[in-house]
């Protein structure tokens, strides 16, 4: 049947939020199979593509770094 939902966000590692960071994402099987600027872009691409099964849409939070002195 597939991963659930909880298992798909556990599966997005740090290379993930580094790649998309700013993006739309859905994962599937807990793979990004889809990545764009709007969730109705990548929710219309990825109901073609993977018809059947439940992914876990989300949008990654832009890189933000900061750095201290001492």
């Amino acid at each position: 049947m597939g991963m659930s939902i909880t298992e798909n966000f556990e599966a997005i590692d740090e290379e993930v939020f580094t790649e998309f960071a700013g993006k739309c994402i859905a994962i599937v099987d807990g793979k990004v199979v889809v990545s764009g600027d709007s969730f109705k872009e990548i929710y219309e691409i990825t109901k073609e593509r993977y018809p059947g099964k439940r992914p876990l849409f989300g949008r990654l939070p832009e890189r933000n770094y900061i750095s201290y002195s001492f």
